[in-house]
């Protein structure tokens, strides 16, 4: 009897647990983005409103941008070098930050940035860069970071052909109940509900991308508005 009744109680409290657990992993992405945001904010107002530099190809280092290496190269993975001795880092003093508990994988980075922001110019869209903090004309709606998906996550910035009705290449992380975590210009963070996108396709390749069609697009394109503008 005794025995049953915990078999009763566990059968009970084990979902409980289980959606607070998930709670609490999502406090904690919202709580990693509004860190990374504001030492990026902490960045620009110690380099005349620049922002923190974000490099799109070519010669990519610690010495130039604000994190580097390739997620999908093994020795990269684990190297937290490529995060402590870049260009952000100083003004966060946490490794933690730069991944979603979430995130499955042993990886030393789970976000990217918008790659818009903090470049000179976007080889993939004709739509606006921001390279000054006071460039931004729409902080409340530009994202700043982006978990991306594990799979998919490869070099520093997250990649989107603005300006292309439903092309995607990276694709963006959904952790929490079809959510992922973002970081905004005007300093907020939280976790958007991506709801027709989905997971990518087997064997997706994010250089390459794909036109994503039916309601996903929809998706798609609040993804491509968060990101800039014509």
């Amino acid at each position: 009897m005794v025995i049953a009744i915990i078999a009763i109680l566990a059968a009970l409290l084990l979902p409980a647990l289980a959606k607070a657990k998930e709670r609490a992993k999502g406090i904690q992405c919202t709580s990693n983005s509004k860190q990374i945001v504001t030492a990026w904010f902490m960045y620009a107002n110690d380099n005349q409103d620049w922002l923190v530099p974000n490099q799109i190809s070519g010669g990519i280092t610690t010495n130039n941008n604000w994190c580097a290496g390739d997620m999908s190269v093994s020795t990269d993975t684990t190297n937290l070098d490529l995060i402590v001795n870049a260009m952000l880092y100083p003004y966060i003093k946490s490794t933690g930050v730069y991944k979603c508990p979430g995130n499955p994988l042993d990886m030393v980075r789970g976000i990217s940035m918008n790659i818009f922001m903090g470049t000179s110019s976007d080889q993939f869209s004709a739509w606006k860069v921001f390279g000054k903090l006071g460039s931004i004309l729409h902080p409340t709606d530009r994202f700043v970071t982006i978990d991306e998906y594990q799979v998919t996550i490869n070099d520093t910035c997250f990649r989107i052909d603005s300006g292309i009705n439903g092309k995607m290449n990276d694709w963006p992380a959904e952790y929490h109940n079809g959510a992922g975590g973002m970081s905004f210009a005007d300093g907020h963070a939280t976790l958007h509900k991506w709801k027709w996108l989905g997971l990518p396709p087997a064997s997706y390749s994010s250089y390459n991308g794909k036109i994503v069609l039916g309601a996903g697009a929809n998706d798609v394109s609040d993804l491509q508005n968060f990101a800039s503008e014509p």
